[in-house]
C-alpha cells in the first residue's frame, strides 16, 4: 500500500527520521551515534544484568551454560523487536503523510496511532485485530507477572526473612515461604490492578 521498502525509506528521509551519520559530541543534539549506542548498551546492561526479574529467570536456569545461551537468544530477540519497533514507525510514517493522526484528531496521543494503523491496515480482516490486540495484552500480562513474582521474592528475601530473623530468632520454614509468597504475589497483584484502575 506505501509502494514498497524504498518508497518509505526515502519519505522518512525527507521527513528526517532517518538519523544514522549523525557524530556530533554536542550533548544538546538529540539523536545522534554517540547517545544511542552508549544509551542502548547501558540500558540493555541494565535490563540483563540487574533487573530483578531477569536474574531470578537466570537463577531458575539449572546449568550457567543453559543460561549463558538464554541471554544470547534474549540479545537477538531484543535487536530483532527493536528493528520490527523502527520498521513499523517508518512505515506508519509513509502511510499518514498526508494525514496526521494527531492533528487531524483521529487518535489523542502517540501511544494511540499503532493500535490506530492496526485497524486501518487489518479492520477488513475479522479477528486480526482482536488477535493483534490479545497478543499486546498477552505480552503485558507476562511482563506484569514477572514483575509480581519478583516483587514477592524480593519482599520475602530482603525484609520478611530478616524480620523473622532477628525478632524470632528462627528460620522461615518451606511451607511458611511457599504460603508467604504466593501471598505477597496475590497482594501486589491487587495493588497492581488497584493502581492501574487509579491511573
Amino acid at each position: 500500500e506505501v509502494g514498497g521498502i524504498k518508497e518509505v525509506w526515502k519519505t522518512a528521509e525527507e521527513k528526517g527520521r532517518i538519523i544514522y551519520d549523525e557524530v556530533s559530541p554536542d550533548p544538546r543534539v538529540r539523536v545522534t551515534w554517540w547517545n544511542m549506542t552508549i544509551g542502548i548498551f547501558f540500558q540493555f546492561i541494565s535490563i540483563v544484568g540487574a533487573n530483578q526479574t531477569i536474574i531470578q529467570r537466570y537463577l531458575a536456569i539449572k546449568k550457567k551454560r543453559d543460561a549463558q545461551i538464554s541471554l544470547y537468544v534474549v540479545l537477538a530477540a531484543a535487536w530483532l523487536t527493536l528493528i520490527l519497533t523502527a520498521v513499523i514507525g517508518l512505515i506508519m510514517i509513509k502511510y499518514y503523510r498526508f494525514c496526521d493522526p494527531i492533528a487531524s484528531g483521529k487518535v489523542k496521543g502517540p501511544d494511540q496511532i499503532v493500535p490506530l494503523f492496526m485497524m486501518d491496515i487489518l479492520g477488513d480482516y475479522h479477528g486480526l485485530p482482536g488477535l493483534f490486540a490479545a497478543s499486546v495484552f498477552s505480552a503485558a500480562l507476562s511482563t506484569v507477572s514477572s514483575a509480581i513474582n519478583s516483587l514477592s521474592a524480593v519482599c520475602l528475601e530482603d525484609f520478611i526473612r530478616p524480620f523473622v530473623r532477628f525478632y524470632h530468632n528462627r528460620e522461615l520454614l518451606e511451607r511458611e515461604c511457599k504460603i508467604t509468597s504466593v501471598a505477597l504475589a496475590f497482594f501486589f497483584g491487587l495493588l497492581t490492578v488497584g493502581l492501574s484502575y487509579v491511573a
